[in-house]
């Protein structure tokens, strides 16, 4: 089981999704879900996952996924057990 999880810029959960495979239909779900709920956003960091791309690409938003090493680094750290350390990771940029 794989949860997603869509975070804001302050690492607030926005939503979240548990999905028994990670691909191109349980990506598209997940995204379509987020956008129809929260909007769109100028950006969305992703990690490399190809599916993400895919999905992405057929959304037309190829130009707003952010893929980096760093990039979604608060969303995956958000299971800190204080928010002392996650607002400290957070604001360091790391």
């Amino acid at each position: 089981m794989y949860l997603g999880r869509a975070v804001d810029h302050e690492d607030e959960a926005l939503e979240s999704s548990v999905t028994m495979a990670r691909d191109k239909a349980a990506a598209l779900r997940f995204m379509k879900k987020a956008l129809k709920h929260r909007g769109s956003p100028e950006v969305m960091p992703t990690d490399g996952l190809r599916s993400y791309r895919v999905a992405m690409s057929d959304l037309g938003w190829e130009r707003r996924q952010e893929i980096g090493h760093y990039t979604n680094n608060c969303a995956q750290n958000s299971h800190l057990n204080s928010d002392y350390e996650r607002e400290r990771c957070c604001a360091s940029g790391e």
